[in-house]
């Protein structure tokens, strides 16, 4: 699969236009992350299975086709503590041109590196879901 984006006129799967799908029912939302050894070595595991605790799945599925995944609107998230501006750059114009979300598990922006260490995480997700993923990771 190859996945595009430009920054005004949308994103594409395989020259098929693409979305993010908000679900509202607990019951029929899916979820991806990383390992949940990376997720507890960055302090994200508690928060993720509070998340995701409801939810019909739990997958992990590391790196960006987890995120291009939720840009497809075939899961609602992706969680990954730990990224590389690399990792990212071409992630975040994918995920927001299909209509959702990239941010730090805090709501902030991805590139500011505002963890400790000065790294980058990386939560995308479709918009419906923003304020429940900040309630469980505060």
């Amino acid at each position: 699969e190859t996945f595009w984006a430009e920054r005004g006129a949308g994103a594409f799967r395989n020259g098929q236009a693409i979305h993010v799908r908000d679900e509202s029912e607990p019951k029929r939302q899916a979820i991806c992350s990383g390992s949940f050894t990376s997720l507890r070595k960055h302090g994200r595991l508690d928060g993720l299975m509070r998340l995701a605790e409801p939810m019909m799945a739990h997958r992990t599925w590391g790196d960006a086709y987890g995120h291009m995944l939720v840009a497809a609107g075939n899961i609602q998230a992706m969680f990954d503590p730990i990224v590389c501006r690399w990792d990212v750059s071409a992630v975040i114009p994918i995920v927001e041109e299909a209509g959702g979300i990239c941010m730090g598990f805090d709501g902030s922006p991805v590139l500011d590196g505002r963890r400790p260490d000065g790294g980058l995480e990386l939560v995308s997700l479709a918009p419906g879901l923003k304020s429940r993923v900040l309630e469980c990771f505060s």
